[in-house]
């Protein structure tokens, strides 16, 4: 299982360097914006604000990964500010457009529908 919080990634990052699983970290994690969530049955949860992180002028966000892996790209949701992961291809890279993988309760609608945010593109 993937690692999905800032503790988790921190600890993989320290992984011996022949471990398959070590992560690569971009960013001095602590210098995230952190908040808890405020949803009844998600008080454990943190939410997150990369600040480099931009929408462009057609509204969509841009995102730099916050740490990679051999097979995986870690970056901050502009839209719920949960961790998500996308896969890392040895041939394509992790670069361009991705779906966003928001399941939070604010991603979705009256009727518990996911709401399209329309993902992001994810910056080298």
């Amino acid at each position: 299982m993937a690692p999905t919080t800032l503790n988790e990634l921190k600890r993989w990052a320290n992984l011996g360097a022949g471990n398959q699983y070590k992560v690569e970290l971009h960013i001095d994690l602590d210098g995230l914006e952190s908040a808890p969530c405020t949803i009844k049955y998600h008080k454990r949860v943190k939410l997150y604000k990369d600040k480099r992180s931009f929408q462009d002028k057609e509204g969509e966000w841009h995102v730099y990964p916050i740490a990679t892996s051999r097979t995986q790209v870690y970056i901050v949701c502009p839209h719920c500010g949960c961790i998500h992961v996308h896969g890392n291809a040895p041939i394509y890279g992790y670069a361009g457009h991705r779906g966003s993988h928001c399941s939070m309760p604010f991603c979705r609608d009256e009727n518990g529908d996911y709401v399209s945010t329309g993902g992001y593109i994810i910056e080298k």
